[in-house]
């Protein structure tokens, strides 16, 4: 999704609106609806099924391609879109990819494997990617940043304007809880059943990095939320009479994960 709008701070010029160390990052519009997909994939051995670090090799030989990334461990390819009009050509988009990626991959004994987290592989077996920018991830995330071998699907829409962000990530968040239930595929972590359904949220929920948003005053607070006329059409928290939220979110630091044992009709 397009970056949050600016604050006024921000509308300022660069040298009076940033501190040291503050970063803006300007709304980037989009002159239609449009969609963009990240898939991750883990390699894996096609005989032990551990995880293989062998990304490397694979991209080189796939060879340059806006299609195909590395990332931040050695045992993970990245397949991507470009920018699609709908859902339909996003899948062909990434089909047309993943056939010649997977033939590379299993020509060098391994498969693709897609799932939140890997049922049994150690994260201190895994190889980083030799970048800059993931070498400055892990200095400041540390343990918890080298710990993650969890997998996901990334999507990204483009809006037209700043004033309909966030409208719309407050529909879909009455929504969160159906669709982390339909994406869990975590269960097992390091050879264990965790009990949950969808681990990888679990683990998100207590170490993710989270993008700061600079507000200087009170007008900026105001720009970050919807307009009364967009507000009235886009009511996803319903409240009970005591004020509490009637829909917690799983997986969210306050709320409760998928447990396994729930059933859904």
């Amino acid at each position: 999704m397009s970056s949050v709008p600016a604050s006024s701070a921000a509308r300022r010029s660069p040298e009076s609106a940033l501190k040291k160390g503050e970063a803006r990052i300007d709304f980037a519009p989009s002159p239609r609806p449009t969609i963009g997909v990240e898939w991750e994939f883990a390699l894996v051995d096609a005989h032990t099924r551990d995880l293989s670090n062998e990304a490397t090799s694979v991209i080189a030989e796939i060879g340059e391609s806006p299609r195909v990334h590395k990332e931040l461990l050695r045992n993970t390819v990245e397949v991507v879109t470009g920018v699609c009009d709908s859902a339909g050509e996003a899948i062909e988009d990434l089909r047309g990819t993943l056939g010649p990626a997977r033939r590379i991959v299993r020509d060098r004994g391994m498969e693709l494997f897609s799932a939140g987290t890997h049922p049994f592989a150690r994260w201190s077996n895994q190889k980083l990617t030799d970048a800059p920018r993931y070498a400055e991830l892990i200095k400041r995330t540390q343990w918890w940043g080298r710990q993650m071998l969890i997998w996901g699907v990334h999507v990204h829409v483009g809006i037209s304007s700043a004033n309909k962000v966030m409208p719309v990530m407050s529909s879909l968040l009455k929504y969160y809880p159906h669709m982390l239930a339909l994406s869990a595929s975590s269960p097992w972590w390091g050879g264990e059943d965790t009990g949950y359904a969808s681990n990888r949220a679990m683990m998100l929920a207590a170490a993710h990095r989270r993008a700061a948003v600079s507000v200087s005053d009170l007008d900026g607070v105001r720009r970050l939320r919807p307009r009364p006329e967009e507000d009235r059409h886009h009511r996803p928290h319903q409240r009970d009479p005591l004020g509490h939220q009637a829909v917690a979110a799983p997986g969210h630091p306050g709320g409760a994960g998928v447990r396994r044992s729930v059933q859904f009709a």
